[in-house]
Protein backbone atom coordinates (compact mmCIF):
# COMPACT_ATOMS: atom_id res chain seq x y z
CA UNK A 1 0.00 0.00 0.00
CA UNK A 2 1.47 3.37 -1.05
CA UNK A 3 1.18 6.35 1.28
CA UNK A 4 2.10 9.99 0.81
CA UNK A 5 2.91 11.97 3.92
CA UNK A 6 2.70 15.77 4.17
CA UNK A 7 4.10 17.68 7.12
CA UNK A 8 2.56 20.63 8.89
CA UNK A 9 4.80 22.85 10.99
CA UNK A 10 3.73 24.85 14.02
CA UNK A 11 5.79 27.75 15.34
CA UNK A 12 5.65 27.44 19.12
CA UNK A 13 6.79 31.07 19.46
CA UNK A 14 3.61 32.21 17.67
CA UNK A 15 0.50 32.35 19.89
CA UNK A 16 -1.90 31.39 17.06
CA UNK A 17 0.18 28.37 16.01
CA UNK A 18 0.62 27.34 19.65
CA UNK A 19 -3.15 27.48 20.20
CA UNK A 20 -3.78 25.28 17.14
CA UNK A 21 -1.13 22.78 18.19
CA UNK A 22 -2.49 22.53 21.74
CA UNK A 23 -6.00 21.99 20.40
CA UNK A 24 -5.06 19.21 18.00
CA UNK A 25 -2.80 17.47 20.52
CA UNK A 26 -5.71 17.29 23.00
CA UNK A 27 -8.16 16.18 20.31
CA UNK A 28 -5.94 13.62 18.59
CA UNK A 29 -6.51 12.10 15.12
CA UNK A 30 -4.53 14.88 13.42
CA UNK A 31 -4.55 13.21 10.01
CA UNK A 32 -8.29 12.58 10.09
CA UNK A 33 -9.05 16.18 11.11
CA UNK A 34 -6.93 17.57 8.26
CA UNK A 35 -8.53 15.22 5.73
CA UNK A 36 -12.05 16.25 6.84
CA UNK A 37 -11.13 19.94 6.51
CA UNK A 38 -9.84 19.33 2.99
CA UNK A 39 -13.03 17.43 2.14
CA UNK A 40 -15.22 20.27 3.45
CA UNK A 41 -13.29 22.82 1.40
CA UNK A 42 -13.59 20.66 -1.74
CA UNK A 43 -17.35 20.42 -1.22
CA UNK A 44 -17.73 24.17 -0.69
CA UNK A 45 -18.70 23.85 2.96
CA UNK A 46 -15.82 26.10 3.97
CA UNK A 47 -14.02 28.69 1.90
CA UNK A 48 -10.30 29.03 2.47
CA UNK A 49 -10.12 32.18 0.34
CA UNK A 50 -12.00 34.32 2.86
CA UNK A 51 -9.95 37.33 3.88
CA UNK A 52 -10.19 38.31 7.51
CA UNK A 53 -10.07 42.05 8.02
CA UNK A 54 -9.29 43.50 11.41
CA UNK A 55 -10.50 47.04 11.85
CA UNK A 56 -8.67 49.27 14.24
CA UNK A 57 -10.45 52.31 15.55
CA UNK A 58 -8.22 55.30 15.88
CA UNK A 59 -9.13 57.78 18.56
CA UNK A 60 -8.50 61.42 17.75
CA UNK A 61 -9.12 64.57 19.66
CA UNK A 62 -11.04 67.17 17.74
CA UNK A 63 -11.62 70.83 18.41
CA UNK A 64 -15.28 71.56 18.90
CA UNK A 65 -16.69 75.03 18.26
CA UNK A 66 -16.67 77.22 21.36
CA UNK A 67 -19.95 77.82 23.09
CA UNK A 68 -21.61 81.04 22.16
CA UNK A 69 -23.93 82.81 24.54
CA UNK A 70 -27.00 84.15 22.83
CA UNK A 71 -28.29 87.51 23.95
CA UNK A 72 -31.35 87.29 26.16
CA UNK A 73 -34.02 89.81 25.42
CA UNK A 74 -35.14 91.60 28.55
CA UNK A 75 -38.20 93.63 29.02
CA UNK A 76 -41.98 93.27 28.81
CA UNK A 77 -42.06 91.51 25.42
CA UNK A 78 -39.49 88.84 26.47
CA UNK A 79 -42.13 86.68 28.20
CA UNK A 80 -43.93 85.91 24.95
CA UNK A 81 -40.83 84.00 23.67
CA UNK A 82 -40.64 81.72 26.70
Amino acid sequence: MARVMKGVSFNTDDEFDKKLLNYIEKRGMFSKVIKRLIEKEMNGVINSKVNVVTAQIEQKEIDLPKQVELPVKKGPSASKFI
